[in-house]
C-alpha cells in the first residue's frame, strides 16, 4: 500500500512531496497539514508533529505497532525526517517512543496524554510502539 505524504504550503494548501510504501512491518499513517492544540488530534488516534507545542505537519494514525496482531514497528524518520517535535496519544492504546537501540526516550503516553516538547530527543526518535495495554 503506497502513502501519500504532504508538506504544508501555507494556507491549508499541500504539495505532494512523495510516496512511503506500507508493507507488513509497517503502519499506515494519515498525514494532514492542519495541526494545533492537542484536540486537534481525532478521538481514537495518535497524532505526531513536526513542531513543539503540537504544530506544523501532523500525522495521525490509530494502528496497533509492536503489540499483539500489528505491525513491527512505526519508523518515525520516513515520515518526519527531524523526527517528532510534539505527540499526542487521543487513542486507548498505550504509546511509546524509542531510539535505534530500542532505548525508551519517553515515559509511556496512556490516553489523553502528551508531550509539547520533544526536541530535545527528536535526532535520537527512530520508532514507536502503540499497544494495549
Amino acid at each position: 500500500m503506497a502513502l501519500s505524504r504532504f508538506v504544508a504550503a501555507g494556507a491549508g494548501a499541500a504539495i505532494f512531496a512523495g510516496t512511503l510504501l506500507a508493507g507488513p512491518a509497517t503502519a499506515a499513517v494519515a498525514p494532514t497539514t492542519r495541526a494545533g492544540a492537542p484536540g486537534d488530534c481525532p478521538a481514537g488516534h495518535y497524532c505526531l508533529y513536526e513542531q513543539r507545542n503540537y504544530s506544523g505537519l501532523k500525522y495521525k494514525s490509530n494502528a496497533l505497532v509492536c503489540g499483539s496482531g500489528g505491525a513491527a514497528e512505526l519508523k518515525i524518520k520516513p515520515m518526519l525526517p527531524n523526527g517528532a517535535y510534539s505527540l499526542y496519544n487521543n487513542s486507548g492504546l498505550v504509546v511509546e517512543v524509542y531510539n535505534d537501540n530500542g532505548r525508551l526516550l519517553y515515559p509511556t503516553f496512556t490516553a489523553s496524554s502528551g508531550n509539547g516538547d520533544m526536541a530535545g530527543s527528536a535526532n535520537a526518535q527512530s520508532f514507536l510502539c502503540a499497544y494495549r495495554s
